[in-house]
């Protein structure tokens, strides 16, 4: 899937989250802290859901509950392509030596599966997962998610480059300062930005707060995004 549709939430609010990488317990104490309401309320993630943290099967398992939404990380591809490809090369055994580690680690004593029922778990998983997200709020606005880029700024071609999406950060590297068209708002991960709240450069805002380090994610109500400064010096 290019980009998956979400339409306004009349019952409850929206949030949005960066990179999670396999940190279930902090990203649940993060959403108590805003009174999450699981039943009325909706999270949508940027991608890399896994690697680097110690509950990464917890975080995949969010996948389906009716309240979390998420488009690809790189850090999903990369699990695809290392635990997937049915032959080993230098790839898939790099991953599963690194940061794959957890997938043989953990199958067994928490997934409550064999591997083999892992796969096929992550193979839904890959045809599911959509590159982008895109949201019409209620407040009129569109939001768009996306782990790392747009091609050419342009948020119509969003789906066009699932590399660049996934992968890209010359953006906020660069500093450039070019809005993403034919979108109102949009939403990324990937790029180390800031701990004390999301990096905003014109209509793009970064929310990846490398969890693994500090412990701290931004849990960002999406509709508040006006209450942002532009700041073109992030932390990189």
């Amino acid at each position: 899937m290019a980009v998956q549709k979400f339409g306004p939430n009349h019952e409850g609010r929206d949030f949005v989250v960066g990179d999670i990488h396999g940190h279930y317990t902090i990203l649940m104490e993060h959403l108590e802290a805003v009174n999450f309401d699981f039943e009325k309320d909706r999270l949508f993630c940027t991608g890399d859901l896994v690697d680097r943290g110690k509950e990464n099967h917890r975080v995949l398992k969010l996948t389906r509950e009716s309240w979390f939404h998420a488009c690809k990380g790189n850090h999903e591809e990369m699990m695809f392509r290392g635990l997937l490809t049915p032959f080993q090369d230098a790839y898939t055994m790099h991953y599963q030596q690194s940061y794959g580690k957890w997938a043989r680690r953990e199958t067994y004593k928490i997934w409550g599966m064999t591997y083999s029922e892992l796969l096929e778990f992550i193979q839904s998983l890959r045809q599911e997962m959509p590159i982008a997200m895109e949201l019409e709020h209620a407040n009129g606005k569109r939001y768009g998610f996306v782990h790392a880029a747009c091609p050419d700024f342009d948020w119509n071609k969003v789906g066009t480059d699932d590399q660049f999406a996934t992968w890209d950060r010359h953006a906020f590297i660069g500093g450039w300062s070019e809005p993403v068209k034919n979108i109102d708002y949009v939403f990324h991960g990937h790029t180390h930005a800031s701990t004390e709240e999301p990096v905003k450069i014109a209509n793009r805002i970064y929310l990846d707060t490398t969890v693994y380090r500090n412990n701290v994610f931004h849990i960002w109500e999406i509709g508040n995004e006006d209450q942002l400064t532009d700041n073109l010096l992030g932390e990189i």
